[in-house]
C-alpha cells in the first residue's frame, strides 16, 4: 500500500465518525507524520469526492451551537476560525441564520436565572455578567440584558 493510499485510508477513517473541517483532517495527517505533498493530495481528493466540505461543516457546527449551547455571533465565528474555516465563509454561513446577540443573551439568561424580574443581590449580578462574558457577549449586550432583566439596579442600590 502506497503512502497516498495509507493517508487516504487514515483520512477517510478520521472523517467517518463525524464531519470534519479540512484543517482538522490536515492536522490529523500531520500528527501521523505524512509529508506535505501527500497531505495536499489527500485533501484535494477528499474535497473532490465530497468527503470534505467546509461550508457543510460550518453550517452543521453553527446549528449544533445554536441548539445545544447558544453563544454570541462573535464566539461562533471564533470557533469556526479555530477549526480552519475562512473568515468570509464563516460570515456567509452565519448570515444564513437569523441571529441577534441581544435576544440570544436575554433568552439564555432567563433560562439560566429565571424569567421573572431580577431579585438577587450583587452575587447573582456578577454571575450573570460572568455567564454572558464566557459565552462571548459584548459589554454593550450584557448591559442591555441587565437593564431588561432588572439586574442593573443591583449595582445602583449597592446590594
Amino acid at each position: 500500500m502506497s503512502m497516498k493510499e495509507k493517508a487516504m485510508r487514515d483520512a477517510v477513517r478520521y472523517t467517518g465518525f463525524q464531519r470534519r473541517s479540512c484543517m482538522d483532517v490536515q492536522r490529523c495527517l500531520e500528527r501521523k507524520g505524512y509529508a506535505e505533498d501527500i497531505i495536499e493530495f489527500t485533501l484535494r481528493q477528499l474535497r473532490e469526492e465530497k468527503y470534505l466540505d467546509d461550508r457543510a461543516y460550518a453550517s452543521r457546527k453553527v446549528r449544533i451551537m445554536l441548539r445545544s449551547r447558544p453563544v454570541s455571533i462573535g464566539r461562533m465565528k471564533a470557533v469556526l476560525r479555530q477549526k480552519g474555516i475562512d473568515s468570509g465563509l464563516a460570515d456567509d454561513v452565519l448570515s444564513e441564520y437569523e441571529m441577534n446577540d441581544f435576544k440570544t443573551a436575554l433568552e439564555i439568561t432567563r433560562q439560566k436565572f429565571g424569567s421573572g424580574v431580577f431579585q438577587g443581590g450583587l452575587r447573582d449580578f456578577k454571575k450573570i455578567i460572568s455567564f454572558l462574558k464566557y459565552r462571548g457577549f459584548t459589554p454593550g449586550v450584557i448591559r442591555a440584558v441587565l437593564q431588561r432583566t432588572g439586574a442593573q439596579g443591583c449595582r445602583e442600590n449597592g446590594d
